[in-house]
């Protein structure tokens, strides 16, 4: 499992109207809230957000309310106006699942802002009599199918010159 940095998760950030920020939302089935833990679901929705701002993908903060992380069913029509209110230029929904014949399946899924599906990336792992390392494994294939998207849309990255570098330490001149 990946780490946080010493000073915490990376917070989102507030997106500025026509950027190219996402708006992350997660959604827990009933299976999954039935045959699974809520710790597996929160680790996939860390994990997965981790992802992101590792690579510079901007996620948008809704000023109203703090990122939907559910196992109710909001329809997509309704989470693409959240997005849009936030001033993302996509949507992505992460949806976790349990079903019968796995540990865990990921569907995460890119819309534009009118719902249109940009691209899906489905992932699952298990099967046997242990669960143990199938979420971290599915983990690691959602990211591996994610690197195709990075840069497109569903996925755009923020340009390395909007990082803010940390100040390099002044050399002392030689004379």
């Amino acid at each position: 499992a990946l780490g946080y940095p010493a000073n915490g998760p990376a917070q989102t950030q507030p997106a500025s109207p026509g950027s190219t920020a996402v708006y992350f939302a997660a959604y827990r089935t009933p299976r999954h809230m039935k045959y699974s833990k809520p710790p597996v679901f929160h680790q996939a929705v860390a994990e997965v957000v981790e992802y992101l701002q590792t690579n510079r993908v901007r996620i948008a903060e809704d000023p109203v309310r703090k990122r939907i992380e559910t196992s109710d069913i909001i329809p997509v029509a309704t989470l693409v106006n959240i997005a849009r209110d936030a001033g993302a230029s996509s949507l992505l929904l992460l949806t976790v699942d349990r079903p019968l014949t796995k540990w865990v399946k990921f569907d995460l899924e890119a819309y534009d802002l009118s719902g249109t599906v940009l691209w899906k990336e489905t992932v699952s792992e298990g099967g046997g009599i242990g669960g143990k390392g199938g979420v971290e494994k599915a983990l690691g294939k959602l990211r591996k199918s994610l690197e195709p998207h990075l840069g497109k849309p569903g996925l755009e990255q923020s340009a390395a010159s909007e990082e803010k570098p940390a100040a390099a330490p002044a050399e002392p001149s030689q004379p």
